[in-house]
C-alpha cells in the first residue's frame, strides 16, 4: 500500500512539475477539482489539469476515492490522461484512458467478493464536461467502459460537480 501512495504521490508530482516547466503563458492552465460518483474512483475526490495553457488538449486527472462498510472496504485512486475537445468555450467532449489502483479489504466473513472493482482495473472516458472559461462550475457526466482480470463492463459512468479555478 506504501508503495501504491508513493507512486500516485509521484505521478501527481509530475504532473504539478510538468506545469511548473512550461514557459510563462498568457492563459494559465485549466485546473478543476470535483467529487465523482460512479467513474473509475467509485465515489471519489479528483484533482485535474491541463498540460497546455489552453483548456483544450490534454491533460491529466488522479483522485482517491472508497466506502468501508463492517469490516470491509476499498480505497481507489484513479490515474487517467484526459483530451478536451470543443468550438466554445464552455462545452466540451472529453476522451480518456487511464488505470484504478484498488486496495481491498474484507472481513473473513464477507460473501461480497465477486465484484470486478475489488482488484485494480482500466478504464475509458467518453464524456460531456460543462466549464466556464473563467472559471466557476464544472459538471461532467461519462460512459466509463472498465476492464481487468476477467470482467468487462462497457455500460459504467460517472457524474461528477466541481469547481474550476
Amino acid at each position: 500500500m506504501k508503495k501504491t501512495l508513493l507512486l500516485c504521490s509521484g505521478i501527481f508530482l509530475f504532473f504539478l512539475l510538468a506545469q511548473a516547466q512550461e514557459k510563462p503563458a498568457p492563459q494559465k492552465p485549466g485546473m478543476s477539482i470535483y467529487i465523482e460518483a460512479g467513474g473509475p474512483g467509485v465515489i471519489s475526490f479528483n484533482y485535474d489539469t491541463r498540460f497546455t495553457a489552453s483548456d483544450k488538449g490534454f491533460g491529466g486527472r488522479i483522485g482517491v476515492g472508497g466506502y468501508k462498510i463492517d469490516n470491509s472496504g476499498a480505497v481507489y485512486i484513479p490515474v487517467g490522461l484526459t483530451y478536451l475537445l470543443s468550438k466554445n468555450d464552455r462545452d466540451y467532449i472529453e476522451l480518456g484512458a487511464g488505470f484504478t489502483y484498488v486496495d481491498y479489504t474484507r472481513d473473513n466473513n464477507d460473501v461480497i467478493n465477486f465484484s470486478p472493482f475489488t482488484k485494480s482495473f482500466g478504464h475509458l472516458n467518453f464524456g460531456y464536461r460543462y466549464q466556464q472559461k473563467e472559471g466557476g462550475l464544472v459538471l461532467r457526466v461519462a460512459i466509463n467502459p472498465v476492464f481487468g482480470d476477467g470482467f468487462f463492463n462497457p455500460a459504467y459512468g460517472g457524474l461528477s460537480l466541481g469547481y474550476k479555478f
